[in-house]
């Protein structure tokens, strides 16, 4: 079933047809989309605003969520197709289906009813994704050098199949301090400074830092989709890691990220406690 948009004469609807070719929607959660190719044998331009796909496929049951079942069992899903068709014309269109995440990867089956009555059968491949989330994405902990500090965090999988959640790595530093010099443009009228500044920032940036290193606690096995864990991250600060300065350090959680910013002081009588992190603005940041 196709609607059109209300503008249009509805008489002009079954006008419409599709062709022959079987309609095939792929992707990863939240969107499988393809296409299919529309005619407008009529005299009227049509606007084509949505179809309705209707499917018994028992694995199906996933994307209930998204659809209406009805008594025989069979379940209607709303697809989005957005075309103005000119008469005459032949165009290809985009259908998109709107999955949950979570939705299981593999193949479903249904079909759509074109306008001029034919059926035409729809595939849909639902494809394998991993995609993890963690909260908050951001700390900016007071630390010293040597110290070892825990972080909350709590991870969920938006993905479609079961993911391991990383152990823990290396902590690669880099250092955040700015460099500024400022030239008298009367001592220096030819510019000559401007190479100086470079070599000491190039000499800046080729710094070598001592690294940390990072450990996750959680539960063991894979995170399966849709679930949440609390876990506790553990923050090694290397002991030579000269104070009074920051650095900054990402963690990779599957396709997620943790930005750590961190505050080294040589005491931390102003800043937090050993051991406990300052949360950035981030935090305010809650899982979906």
């Amino acid at each position: 079933m196709v609607a059109i948009d209300e503008r249009t004469d509805p008489e002009t609807e079954t006008d419409l047809c599709f062709n022959d070719v079987p309609i095939r929607l792929s992707g990863a959660p939240p969107l499988c989309e393809g296409t299919v190719f529309v005619c407008n044998p009529g005299s009227r331009m049509i606007r084509v605003g949505r179809a309705v796909l209707q499917t018994r496929d028992p694995a199906i049951t996933a994307l209930t969520r998204t659809g209406l079942v009805s008594p025989s069992g069979a379940v209607s899903l709303p697809l989005r197709m957005f075309a103005a068709i000119e008469p005459g014309e032949v165009q290809e269109v985009t259908m998109e289906l709107a999955i949950p995440h979570g939705t299981p990867p593999g193949h479903y089956t249904g079909s759509v009813i074109a306008p001029d009555g034919a059926e035409r059968h729809v595939e849909i491949v639902v494809e394998a994704h991993e995609r993890l989330q963690v909260q908050p994405p951001a700390f900016a902990p007071a630390v010293m050098p040597g110290s070892r500090i825990s972080l909350p965090v709590r991870i969920k999988n938006l993905g479609n199949v079961p993911t391991a959640l990383p152990t823990g790595g290396q902590l690669p530093l880099t250092a955040l301090d700015h460099i500024t010099l400022e030239a008298d443009s009367d001592d220096d009228p030819t510019g000559d400074s401007a190479p100086a500044l470079v070599s000491m920032l190039a000499e800046f940036a080729a710094e070598t830092l001592p690294q940390g290193s990072w450990q996750l606690q959680a539960s063991t096995g894979p995170l399966t989709p849709m679930a949440v864990q609390a876990c506790s991250l553990h923050i090694e600060i290397p002991a030579a890691l000269p104070p009074g300065r920051r650095y900054a350090a990402s963690l990779a959680f599957g396709t997620a990220r943790l930005n750590l910013t961190l505050r080294v002081t040589a005491n931390l009588a102003t800043g937090q406690p050993n051991g406990h992190a300052a949360a950035s603005d981030d935090d305010s940041h809650h899982l979906l």
